[in-house]
């Protein structure tokens, strides 16, 4: 949600603008028929700023991502490592990435691969702030080049923390269940995950302790605390929430990510998408 008073008054009052080095990394430069591959867009930031995630919470613009392939190649969405949370003044709270930033986008070539290098094209655009904000955006290319087989080489150093926090499907954390129950204008999830096994697998469980949720469905749903119960070495977490329906959106949709501690201190980052069930009331 974007409180434009605040972000307004901020870009009024705006002095020396930060420099933003943005540059176009390929995971890997190399891309095989069929293949698929992730460009990312990496934004280095001057010490004390910070950029925004797809819901930048209760102020602030999401960073996005546009990126253009030749013909025959198949673009997917921008894929968002995990954010952080950064307190405002007023109480207020945002979700984005400080120092640095890196958008992701999953390239993916056609089958029957003609030619030998594929440029790719990006345009980035962002609101970098600190006590003040301002609006930023670059085009950025690079290219991708056929690869003449042999193992493909590892990702760029520079990417991989941010590799790491990119959420992975609740299918990853085996047993986990998520289920939306409740009525249509308030609506329940309820995620569950039991323990993982350590590796090597079988030596002991690591139970999942703590979670953190991360919103990015649309203003229509609202969202209260979330509730964590440890029963046993089980974690039940559970988000209520209220729906306003419209004539665009008359079902709810509660999209987020789930960032879980284990008790050895493990992180993992859960998308989560959950549908409604069809038992569930209408009111």
């Amino acid at each position: 949600m974007t409180t434009l008073p605040i972000l307004l008054t901020a870009l009024l009052l705006a002095g020396d603008e930060p420099d933003v080095k943005a540059e176009l990394i390929p995971t890997t430069g190399l891309i095989t028929p069929g293949g698929t591959t992730l460009i990312a867009a990496h934004l280095k930031l001057e010490p004390g700023w910070h950029v925004y995630w797809e819901n930048p919470g209760d102020s602030g613009l999401a960073t996005t991502v546009q990126a253009k392939a030749p013909e025959g190649f198949d673009v997917g969405t921008i894929l968002y490592p995990v954010p952080e949370r950064i307190e405002q003044p007023g109480g207020l709270v945002c979700y984005g990435y400080e120092d640095k930033a890196c958008l992701f986008v999953q390239v993916t070539a056609p089958e029957k691969l003609e030619g030998d290098e594929f440029p790719i094209t990006v345009e980035v655009q962002w609101l970098v702030c600190d006590d003040v904000c301002f609006y930023g955006e670059a085009k950025l290319s690079t290219k991708l080049i056929r690869a003449k087989g042999g193992k493909l080489p590892a990702p760029d150093e520079r990417l991989k923390p941010h590799l790491d926090r990119l959420p992975q499907p609740l299918s990853s954390w085996p047993g986990a269940e998520v289920e939306l129950t409740g009525s249509a204008t308030k609506p329940v999830m309820v995620i569950t995950l039991p323990p993982i096994a350590d590796e090597p697998p079988g030596t002991h469980l690591d139970p999942a302790v703590d979670a953190t949720f991360y919103f990015c469905s649309p203003p229509s749903v609202k969202t209260s605390s979330l509730q964590i119960a440890n029963v046993e070495l089980l974690l039940e977490a559970r988000l209520s929430c209220t729906f306003l329906p419209s004539e665009d959106q008359k079902t709810p949709t509660i999209r987020g990510v789930l960032s879980v501690t284990t008790r050895s201190n493990t992180q993992k980052f859960l998308s989560l998408e959950p549908k409604r069930p069809s038992k569930a009331k209408d009111s």
